[in-house]
């Protein structure tokens, strides 16, 4: 029984429980008894069916085993018998003793000898005779000791050589007498064995030779049963069991020693019965018997049955047993069913109502038309759903809160009261569904909404403990809504998802609060930055005003210095004067820096004028001297624009970027000038082809005494920035590392 069926008997009455109670243990009592008659019982002397139909197979097995044993070790006793009585019949020697004498008279033996010759006609009406008492026999042959068959009841084999035959050679050597031998006829690919018997006359040797199928005479042996229904293998192998006579017309020789536990054990001289493995990987119950035939050859035994057949009776008892056991089953639970149901069907429908309004549908109502308690309680629930539901609704209001739930099994999607009013639509008009939904997210949140469906309701994603996602929502009259969701799943006893439950709150008031806060900090933060950037450029341009103001006082004495000893010392000595004029070089460098550190250092205030912006950037570019690798491109669509600015300072600004777009551009390459007016701005651009900025340096680019230059202090950018902004104008920097850098400044026309 499983958990929920349990919950149920204890809602039953007392009769109801004990009925179920003993029907149970009536159940358990008879699965264990018939277990016990099948199995028997551990641990005791008592036997099950199995073990008993085990029993009475082997033992019906070995008294199968030593009667067939027995047949063969009479046959075997039998052919000897045949031999013996053909060796000691007097008339049978004297004729082969008047053939060989013949024989050895006549130089081609072929000549005399032939059916017609009456020695050979009589030994041929013995052998047939001894052939005929069985019928088994291919062929007898007699032969002298040099292979030569003398007489034999197959006529076509009078005549011929058999010396080199194996067998011939090792009956010869054979020191018992008899021999057996067995070997595979190339002509009906059949085991043949001969049995082969020296017969001594006088002085000289000569061979009777019995040649039988061994199929023929041992199959018929195999297959006479005791008892049909019991057996339906039996195997007769030969040494190493190279070879195999089955009893369902199966012979074969194979060049290997076949392998099996039972073999094994016969292979060895025992007798027995087993259940085992047998040489096809089947589990079998068998009876085996070693037979000894001569020294030299012996013979293995098996009877078996599969394993499957032999207990096939009592497994099949075993089914119907099942089947009686499983339709008496069914029938007293279909009792059960029938009885208990009347009884606890008020008791499932209250417990069903009581999940869903637990589950967040506050409206559902517990319909249960009885007077009795169940009726009441059901009346209770109901009183106290109603009280529960206004008493959120109005939590919810105050909240901004709202909540929903999706019965994946009803396929029901609920909504309460806040819910509706957070997404601004009424009950009325409104069907809460996905799709209805989606039309009133905000399309650059859809995808996102719809993401967090599937995963919510994906068969692959019932792990999920909550998730939380905010998203916009449009309402009718345009207005956007922040809504913060958080989802809940709700499993069974067997972990399947069978509800989802949500939360919904408005956060747009915390949204408007948080962005309108970002936006102050940014705002402080720059102002912040600013007042900064603005005390130290103060402190530096004070301090690099007094380093210049007392630089240049000495330069001034050495260059006069200078000027003196150049005149005096004229060329007389050229190493002199090459070192006067690096003094000289060196000089003019330093007051070059003395006055960028005053230019810094003594911002002045503009003289604004009406500048033609066109005329003050080719006056600008015609005071440098441009390297013939570098082409300058002009684009001026504010040709007839002018701007109110100081045109030194501004032409200062458009000089030095020029020089640092020259400067980044040592292999060659383009400078591009652009100016446009938008309305009541004029935007003036600079892009070289040069090495362009590293992303790391961008923001230091502004700094006083940041430069990247071997030769500069770091105050070019500081001073182009100090002197755009006094002229009410502003300047951007946009670089790509390896592609190159464009200033854009931008004034008020």
């Amino acid at each position: 029984m499983n958990n929920s069926y349990i919950k149920r008997l204890k809602d039953v009455n007392m009769h109801i429980r004990m009925l179920l109670y003993f029907s149970a243990l009536f159940i358990s009592i008879f699965f264990i008894l018939e277990i016990f008659n099948i199995y028997g019982i551990p641990f005791t002397e008592i036997h099950g069916m199995y073990y008993q139909r085990q029993h009475e197979f082997l033992n019906a097995l070995n008294i199968e085993a030593d009667i067939k044993k027995s047949y063969l070790e009479r046959f075997i006793s039998e052919l000897k018998d045949d031999v013996s009585s053909l060796t000691k019949d007097r008339s049978v020697t004297l004729r082969i003793t008047e053939l060989d004498k013949l024989l050895s008279e006549t130089p081609d033996k072929l000549l005399v000898i032939n059916k017609d010759n009456k020695y050979v006609k009589g030994l041929m009406q013995e052998l047939n005779q001894v052939s005929s008492r069985h019928g088994l026999y291919k062929s007898i042959q007699l032969t002298d000791s040099s292979g030569f068959i003398m007489a034999s009841t197959d006529s076509s084999e009078i005549g011929t050589d058999v010396s080199q035959e194996v067998n011939f050679s090792n009956a010869m050597k054979c020191q018992y007498g008899a021999h057996f031998s067995v070997f595979k006829d190339e002509k009906t690919d059949r085991l043949i064995i001969k049995y082969t018997n020296k017969m001594n006359i006088e002085t000289k040797t000569y061979l009777l030779i019995l040649n039988i199928y061994m199929g023929n005479f041992i199959r018929p042996m195999l297959n006479a049963d005791i008892d049909s229904a019991i057996t339906n293998d039996v195997v007769l192998a030969g040494p190493d069991f190279t070879y195999v006579i089955h009893s369902k017309k199966l012979v074969f020789r194979v060049p290997y020693r076949i392998k099996s536990e039972i073999i094994s054990l016969t292979s060895d001289g025992n007798e027995g019965s087993i259940i085992a493995y047998d040489y096809r990987g089947v589990k079998v119950i068998a009876a085996y018997r070693y037979l000894i035939i001569t020294p030299e050859l012996s013979w293995a035994m098996v009877i078996k049955q599969e394993e499957k057949d032999v207990y096939a009776p009592v497994l099949q008892y075993r089914n119907k047993r099942i089947i009686f056991f499983s339709l008496s089953f069914f029938i007293i639970l279909t009792a059960i069913y029938l009885i208990s149901r009347t009884i606890t069907a008020p008791i499932i429908s209250l417990t069903n109502s009581a999940n869903i309004i637990a589950k967040g549908d506050y409206s559902h109502d517990i319909y249960i038309d009885t007077k009795d308690e169940i009726g009441t309680l059901a009346s209770a629930v109901n009183l106290m759903a109603d009280n529960l539901k206004s008493a959120i609704d109005d939590t919810q209001r105050l909240a901004r809160l709202g909540n929903m739930m999706f019965d994946i099994r009803a396929n029901t999607l609920y909504w309460s009261k806040g819910q509706y009013r957070i997404y601004g639509v009424a009950p009325e008009t409104f069907q809460p569904s996905v799709k209805n939904i989606m039309n009133i997210i905000h399309p650059e949140d859809r995808e996102k909404f719809q993401e967090l469906v599937k995963h919510a309701l994906s068969s692959t994603y019932k792990k999920f403990s909550q998730m939380d996602e905010e998203y916009r929502i449009c309402l009718t009259d345009g207005t956007i809504r922040f809504l913060k969701a958080r989802i809940e799943p709700r499993f069974d006893d067997n972990n399947i998802l069978v509800s989802i439950s949500g939360t919904t709150q408005d956060i747009t008031d915390m949204k408007l609060i948080i962005e309108e806060l970002r936006q102050k900090t940014i705002q402080l933060e720059r102002a912040q930055n600013d007042l900064i950037r603005k005390e130290k450029l103060t402190v530096l341009g004070q301090l690099a005003g007094r380093v210049a103001h007392d630089l240049r006082n000495p330069l001034g004495v050495i260059s006069n210095a200078v000027y003196y000893l150049k005149a005096v010392q004229g060329d007389s000595n050229k190493k002199v004067s090459e070192y006067l004029e690096i003094i000289s070089s060196e000089v003019n460098k330093s007051v070059q820096i003395i006055n960028e550190l005053l230019d810094f250092a003594r911002t002045k205030q503009p003289q604004k004028k009406n500048i033609s912006i066109k005329e003050l950037i080719d006056h600008s570019i015609s005071g440098i001297t441009i390297p013939d690798n570098i082409s300058i491109k002009k684009e001026m669509q504010c040709q007839q624009t002018n701007m109110l600015g100081d045109p030194v300072q501004i032409g200062q600004i458009f000089i030095n970027i020029i020089l640092n777009a020259v400067q980044a551009m040592p292999s060659g390459g383009i400078l591009e000038i652009e100016c446009s007016a938008i309305e009541n701005k004029l935007a003036i651009s600079f892009r070289d082809s040069g090495v362009g900025i590293a992303p790391e340096n961008m923001d230091k680019l502004f700094h006083p005494l940041y430069t990247t230059k071997p030769k500069g202090i770091g105050l070019g950018l500081t001073i182009i920035k100090s002197l755009a902004e006094a002229n009410g104008g502003s300047i951007e920097v946009k670089s790509i590392e390896g592609q190159g850098t464009a200033f854009i400044l931008t004034f008020l026309v």
